[in-house]
């Protein structure tokens, strides 16, 4: 994560324009949930009929996927993965006659992802990034409200 604060001024040489870098901002979850806390048929499911979620592969068999579901959450209990949540900051840059403010903004982020979900954090931070670039174009056309 960047240390520049989330206003800061700075003198500069580059031209005067809007300067935007972006940065995966990855942070814990700490809703304090654990996977099994709710028997949504995760983690081993509650349900005898179920062995619990532990991915897409139906050619393995019921003890198979339960111990598979079992050694999940052990991982989890172990600390070897949990739940984080994803965001996209735009490092901003505002340069007018040499004199540049910085401005960070954040995604709101989407949160309870398994911190071990591999590309799928890539697609979330996209999305992320995708999100503050709506903002940032919205930003163009400001309303001016004055608060009395």
């Amino acid at each position: 994560m960047s240390s520049t604060p989330r206003f800061a001024n700075v003198d500069t040489k580059k031209p005067d324009g809007f300067y935007v870098q972006f940065e995966r901002v990855i942070l814990c979850d700490d809703s304090g949930d654990n996977p099994d806390s709710n028997d949504e048929g995760f983690w081993p499911s509650l349900d005898p009929q179920a062995a619990g979620y532990v991915g897409e592969n139906p050619a393995t068999s019921f003890d198979d996927q339960l111990q598979a579901a079992h050694d999940r959450m052990a991982a989890f209990e172990r600390g070897d993965w949990g739940y984080v949540g994803v965001r996209a900051r735009a490092l901003c840059l505002v340069v007018q006659n040499g004199h540049g403010t910085h401005i960070n903004l954040d995604s709101a982020g989407l949160w309870g992802i398994e911190s071990d979900a591999g590309e799928y954090l890539d697609e979330v931070y996209a999305e992320q990034v995708d999100d503050l670039k709506t903002i940032i174009a919205a930003m163009a056309n400001p309303i001016y409200e004055v608060v009395s």
